[in-house]
């Protein structure tokens, strides 16, 4: 993680990651960030690592 890391809600996250809201919501393994009881956020680095997690996965099974 960098000194100032980009978060995101939920909305951003999901833009950003290029799958909807939903489908951000039924990932387990994406790490959130409770700021608040109401209030959750991700981080922009642990989102690209998530990205590429998955990338290498699919690069695995291919």
């Amino acid at each position: 993680m960098t000194a100032i890391d980009e978060l995101f809600d939920r909305k951003g996250a999901a833009t950003f990651c290029k799958i909807s809201e939903r489908t951000l919501d039924r990932q387990p393994d994406l790490p959130r960030v409770k700021l608040t009881a109401r209030r959750i956020v991700f981080r922009k680095s642990d989102l690209q690592a998530w990205i590429e997690r998955r990338a290498a996965a699919t690069q695995a099974v291919a």
